[in-house]
């Protein structure tokens, strides 16, 4: 079975696609060269189908996908993307330091890694020399890459994990390509309602708003700077008062009463008087952002922050406001995005630092318990005479949470259709609802605090502690599965002072069995 690596030069990025102006085939049996330019670029395809394996970086979500949108070809061979790869082997990998606005997996990124650096190249309108000449060098420190993914991952069994990840990824791009279709005119319909909601809410609480002091002089430091000397001794006005009187568009003529001091209320499309405003109504934000040194800076303004502490009537109409807000940016997001074709694409666009896929374009749609979320579900149809499906996988997390517990009366209550692992904790923790309860149960095994906890089932920290104690007590098992997968993971992990947060942790981790590439 023949293998190629594979690289194309474009006149543009995907979407905008309109051109492949060459393209550069290594045979990875011999290491012959096969150059394609706009004389022959068209016999690119059948050269492609003598490979049985195409091997490149981003060749699933680029090179293939390009010559799709273009051609119509498809490749039916097998794919190897080294960029897949190097996510999948190592997905926190940092950029080195001269690679700056690169992506840590980039071609740019790796060639600096391995000596080899990548041509810059920056028109693309029409082909050159040059270009064709970029593309080969691309080939050629797209085969080191392979080889330093391999040697990396050797000893490690990625070989089954990284062919699972290509076939997941070339669905996924597929999955991309057809995109989902929207109802535009919902959308359009359900901006204006957001507006108008906006606006109605702002008739109301403007005049029940706080008062901001405003001073006009600029502050430098401590003090607030103004023009001490407006006038020289001859009696007229200095330059700078001439310059600012002038800037302003008045007569150099000073009439009529003055205050340097002006009163404004609460701007609620500042962010950070928003956030003031929230603070001082006993708000308890649920992020934070924090300095290097780890100290809490500033709350967050997150889409999913209940607003905890926040009471009356004026508060919770400002955070009804935000949360109209936020709805209608996110929509006319998805408009922004929405293809000729009436679709928008739904693209996995990689791994995050977890190991979690990284989404773009459509990212966490809020549930129909949220607000809004009805309507924002709604937006998403099948063309007629089709149905839209949706799927999930029952207690995945649980399912293998109970496979190593080794608990059997806990495997029992996940495996047997008529009991419910969520109604069980429910019910050991007297909490109000299985919602609750489910949401607190995957923040105790995925680490939350007790504080965490506790603002969970709206709590104090000293009930999110409580809590932990009676779930811990009543399957003994799961605290010391917790206990022994962390021992594992900390195992093969490296150990790190982290400078920001002041304290030693741990990375890069596995755990035999259960995460990619170390199987058996």
């Amino acid at each position: 079975m023949k293998i190629a690596t594979v690289d194309i030069e474009t006149d543009d990025l995907l979407p905008e696609v309109t051109k492949v102006w060459c393209a550069v085939v290594k045979d990875m049996s011999d290491g012959k060269i096969t150059r394609f330019t706009p004389g022959n670029i068209n016999s690119l395809g059948s050269f492609l189908n003598t490979f049985g394996t195409l091997r490149g970086h981003n060749i699933i979500s680029f090179d293939l996908a390009v010559l799709k949108k273009l051609w119509g070809y498809e490749y039916h061979g097998e794919i190897e993307d080294t960029l897949l790869m190097s996510r999948l082997q190592r997905p926190d990998r940092r950029t080195p330091s001269h690679c700056k606005g690169s992506g840590p997996h980039s071609v740019k990124a790796w060639g600096t890694r391995l000596g080899h650096k990548k041509i810059d190249h920056e028109e693309w309108a029409t082909y050159s020399p040059e270009m064709l000449h970029r593309c080969e060098e691309d080939v050629e420190i797209q085969c080191k890459i392979y080889d330093a993914l391999i040697e990396e991952g050797s000893g490690e069994g990625w070989e089954k994990a990284h062919k699972l990840n290509n076939k997941l990824f070339t669905l996924l791009q597929k999955q991309a390509e057809y995109g989902f279709l929207v109802d535009r005119s919902l959308m359009d319909s359900s901006i204006k309602q957001l507006t108008n909601w906006i606006k109605r809410i702002d008739h109301a609480c403007l005049p029940h708003l706080p008062i901001i002091r405003q001073i006009e002089e600029t502050k430098k430091g401590e003090e607030y700077s103004y023009v001490k000397k407006p006038f020289l001794k001859s009696g007229e006005l200095s330059n700078i008062s001439k310059k600012w009187l002038r800037e302003a568009g008045l007569q150099e003529v000073i009439v009529g009463p003055f205050s340097r001091v002006s009163f404004r209320r609460v701007n609620l499309d500042s962010n950070l008087e928003t956030k003031n405003f929230f603070l001082s109504l006993g708000w308890k934000p649920e992020q934070w952002n924090t300095n290097n040194a780890g100290q809490r800076t500033s709350p967050k303004l997150s889409k999913d922050d209940e607003f905890q502490g926040i009471k009356g009537g004026l508060g919770k109409l400002v955070v009804k406001r935000f949360q109209c807000k936020q709805r209608a940016s996110v929509i006319h997001g998805w408009k922004g995005s929405i293809r000729s074709d009436g679709r928008i694409p739904a693209i996995v666009s990689g791994l995050a630092a977890t190991g979690r896929a990284r989404h773009k374009g459509i990212v966490n749609v809020p549930g129909e318990g949220a607000f809004y979320g009805k309507i924002m579900r709604r937006m998403f149809i099948a063309k007629p005479g089709w149905v839209l499906v949706g799927t999930d996988s029952v207690g995945n997390q649980v399912r293998q949470l109970a496979a190593r517990m080794g608990d059997p009366e806990f495997s029992s209550a996940v495996l047997d259709p008529s009991k419910d692992v969520h109604t069980e904790t429910q019910n050991r923790c007297g909490l109000s609802s299985r919602h609750i309860a489910k949401t607190f149960f995957y923040g105790l095994i995925f680490g939350s605090g007790n504080e965490k906890a506790g603002r969970i089932v709206g709590g104090s920290a000293e009930d999110g502690r409580r809590l932990k104690e009676n779930v811990f007590r009543g399957i003994p098992a799961l605290r010391e599965c917790i206990e022994r997968l962390t021992n594992d993971w900390r195992k093969s992990a490296r150990k790190w002072y982290n400078k920001k947060y002041r304290r030693m942790e741990w990375k890069d981790g596995y755990i035999r069995g259960l995460m990619a590439g170390h199987f058996g």
